[in-house]
């Protein structure tokens, strides 16, 4: 019988998710490693008002950071890049050199998926020309007049229609991008998991009813087996659990 993580907590130290979701062994022994952190209510909700944010806390926000601490790139989905008014991704400087010690880049890349390409391109992270996120998208986007992607952003075309998990995997393999942190929405999560592409679910569990709201981690998608996951480490604070899970 698999040893059960005895539950920790936080305590306000930040050390514990540092040590606790550190991928630096991973990536010794494997090629590749998509990581997808979202937020839940008790309810299976994964946002309210139409955001993640209602659901999260303090220490929520502090265990993303982390994430994007250990992320080469970090992948969201166009409707949540616009719901959630993402912006710049920073990281606080202590974190940098975290990164530059490692031998990483200094931040993160960006990526957003989308399969039809259409983005509004005032959003302030397009206007860095020396930092352009990354647009993944189709063969069909680019045919129906979005040529224009390549202008504000790195272009990775993954698909024909629909983008292609895994010839992002592939694509990001070849960029030398090893840490994929997924960061929705539930399409976004669905693509993954039905391409078996997925290697680590974390998981914060708000202590909250959410009530409909036409949101779960991976939205209405159909398996055709029982995805089983390995409970790694399960840390508390006010109440939130933050339950980290290896898929088998």
């Amino acid at each position: 019988m698999p040893d059960i993580p005895h539950l920790e907590q936080l305590n306000n130290s930040k050390s514990l998710f540092i040590d606790r979701y550190d991928l630096k062994e991973i990536l010794l022994q494997n090629p590749i490693w998509v990581r997808l952190n979202m937020v839940s209510s008790l309810d299976g909700s994964v946002v309210f008002n139409g955001k993640s944010g209602e659901l999260g806390n303090k220490a929520d926000q502090e265990l993303l950071v982390t994430l994007r601490l250990f992320a080469d790139v970090i992948v969201i989905g166009s409707s949540t890049f616009k719901a959630e008014g993402y912006g710049p991704i920073n990281l606080r400087e202590e974190f940098r050199q975290v990164r530059i010690s490692r031998g990483m880049a200094e931040l993160p890349k960006f990526a957003i998926v989308t399969n039809r390409g259409a983005l509004d391109f005032e959003n302030e992270i397009f206007s860095n020309s020396s930092r352009k996120p990354i647009i993944i998208t189709t063969e069909q986007a680019l045919d129906h007049g979005s040529n224009e992607l390549a202008n504000y952003s790195d272009l990775l075309v993954c698909g024909q229609v629909t983008v292609d998990p895994r010839l992002i995997i592939e694509k990001f393999g070849a960029l030398g991008l090893k840490s994929v942190l997924l960061e929705g929405g539930p399409r976004l999560n669905s693509s993954f998991l039905k391409a078996n592409s997925i290697n680590e679910i974390c998981l914060t569990l708000s202590p909250a009813l959410a009530g409909k709201q036409d949101s779960s981690i991976f939205g209405n998608a159909e398996l055709e087996n029982l995805v089983k996951l390995h409970l790694v480490s399960v840390i508390e604070d006010d109440g939130f659990l933050f339950l980290r899970y290896f898929v088998s």
